[in-house]
This record gives C-alpha cells, structure tokens and sequence, in this order.
C-alpha cells in the first residue's frame, strides 16, 4: 500500500479553504465593475447592445465565480473524505497486523530464592513453577530471563536440587521455550556455575549471547539480541 502524508493532504486541503473563503460568494472573484451608462459607449445606434453586453459580461463572470466556489468547496472536503480513508485503513491494517503478530511482547525477568537445604529447593523451586506457569500463560511471544540458583546442567547440580532443576526444565520441555545459548559460567563473576538463563518462545530468532560484567553482583549477566516473530 503506497503511503500517504496525511499532513500534506491536510494542508493542501487548507490552502483549498483559504482559496473559497477569498472568493466569498462569487462576488469577489472578479473586479467590481463599474457603471456605465449608454453614452459611455458612443452616441451611436449601437450602445444600447454594448451596455447591455457589457452587463451580462459582469453578471456571468460572478457566475463563473460562484460555480468555482462550489467546486474549491467540494475538493475541500473530498480531500479530507480521501485522507480519512486512508488513516482508517492504515488503522485497520495496523490493528489486524498487531493482532496477527500477537498483542505484546512480554518478558518476564525473576531472581528466586537461593541456598542448598531442601526447603531452600521447595521454595526455589516454586517460584521457578509460578515464573513458568505465568509465561505459559501469554498467546503471543515471550522472553524469560532468570537468575535462577540452579543449574539445568547435571555435572553442576547440588544436593537438594531436584525440585528446582524440574522447575527450571518445564522451559526447554514442557513450554517449548528455546535456550538463548551457554556463555558459560555466571555464578561467581563468571568463575563459578551457569545458574542464569534467557529462554525464548517458539518463532523468537537469537542472536549469540554474550557475557556481562555483572559489576557489583556477584552474577555475570548477558547480552542477546532477539528478533520476534510477525506472525
């Protein structure tokens, strides 16, 4: 659909109006001409004619005047008419793309609880639960990013992980969610486990992730970039 500068037609449409409003009823449109009587035009037999072809002159150009009001009029308003036309459907287009392509992007970012007890996974392990459950939840495109204290790596898991890792799991199995990609360890200023992930839902393209200096946290972050679906 070619595109249309609506602020373009809006002006010109305006020019169009200070035209019509010149020309008043018609009056205006030609200059007021004097009268003139018969002895203007000779004294001859034919004056009379003269003086009267000179009046109807006069008369047909306010005339003429009057019927180009009435045009500027109506190109005035058609050009709004036209220019309405197209903000609706440009509207209606963007409204049937937006609800196509999904009503939002939403993302989600949590840091849940952490220490290696076996209440430390029931409550860690919750939160991961509610945090998955409510990304499930959404019809359009979703980013998960979660410092999670937990490692979906088995070689890094901890003793009372098992209710947290199965958490964390439901991204990648149950929900269908991709893994951004491993930049490695994140605990420990890098030095230590990979404990925090970026998940997207199916359709999202990622870029390669790289780490973050995490600056005072004692976490790395890291940076991807995503592209979302326009479906």
């Amino acid at each position: 659909m070619p595109k249309v500068d609506h602020e373009q037609i809006e002006w010109l449409a305006g020019q169009v109006d200070a035209a019509t409003t010149t020309l008043g009823d018609g009056s205006t449109a030609v200059a007021q001409t004097p009268s003139l009587a018969i002895s203007a035009f000779g004294d001859i037999e034919g004056a009379q004619p003269c003086q009267s072809a000179y009046v109807a002159m006069a008369e047909r150009g306010v005339a003429a005047a009057e019927l180009m009001v009435e045009v500027l009029a109506f190109d005035s308003a058609r050009l709004r008419q036209v220019s309405a036309a197209w903000r609706d459907t440009d509207n209606d287009a963007a409204v049937n793309l937006h609800v196509a392509a999904g009503p939002t992007l939403d993302v989600f970012s949590a840091h849940v609880h952490s220490g290696g007890g076996n209440t430390d996974d029931f409550i860690r392990g919750s939160q991961i639960d509610r945090l998955a459950d409510a990304a499930d939840s959404v019809s359009g495109p979703a980013v998960v990013n979660l410092d999670a204290n937990v490692s979906l790596d088995p070689a890094e898991r901890g003793d009372h992980d098992d209710w947290a890792t199965a958490a964390l799991g439901r991204f990648p199995g149950e929900l269908g969610f991709e893994d951004a990609g491993n930049v490695g360890p994140t605990s420990q200023e890098g030095e230590g486990e990979r404990i925090d992930y970026v998940f997207t839902s199916p359709g999202i393209e990622t870029g390669e992730p790289e780490p973050v200096s995490g600056g005072p946290s004692d976490h790395d972050g890291q940076s991807v970039e995503i592209q979302r679906p326009w479906w």
